[in-house]
């Protein structure tokens, strides 16, 4: 094969490999710009969430964990930090997603032998970090304007 015919064929590669690319990227952004009615994603909270996380672990930073009980303090006390800043900026727990999970977190505790407390604990630390809106359960922050605007 001589060096003209390896350079066209290696051209040819070149050319459908990027084809193929492309036609990926464009289905991908196609995908994403398809409203799917399940998950909105609240920008306004993310911000905040991340935020709130930077925080969080600018709390939490000069601590050193020895021993495991040390490493419980420091969780505990990032998830205490997050929420008071989640609260700062006039987000409250959303009683919908408290009364979702008490029956998920039910479940969770009997199939790992812990308390309902532990496993909602363990769902709550999950959950609050979440601030895409899932049609299928509620989402842990709301907006405290929003509930006082319910109310009146």
């Amino acid at each position: 094969m001589t060096t003209s015919k390896k350079t066209l064929l290696f051209i040819a590669v070149i050319a459908v490999l990027s084809g193929v690319f492309w036609g990926y990227t464009q289905q991908a952004v196609v995908d994403s710009d398809s409203d799917d009615p399940k998950l909105i994603e609240n920008t306004a909270l993310k911000e905040v969430i991340d935020q709130c996380n930077d925080i969080t672990e600018r709390a939490a930073a000069h601590l050193v964990a020895v021993v495991e009980f040390q490493k419980l303090e420091i969780i505990g006390r990032k998830a205490r930090v997050f929420k008071m800043c989640l609260q700062d900026h006039d987000y409250i727990e959303n009683k919908q997603w408290l009364t979702y999970s008490q029956p998920v977190a039910e479940k969770a505790a009997t199939e790992k032998n812990t308390s309902v407390n532990e496993a909602l604990e363990n769902l709550r630390r999950a959950d609050m970090v979440i601030s895409t809106v899932n049609s299928d359960k509620p989402i842990y922050w709301i907006k405290e304007e929003k509930v006082k605007l319910n109310t009146e």
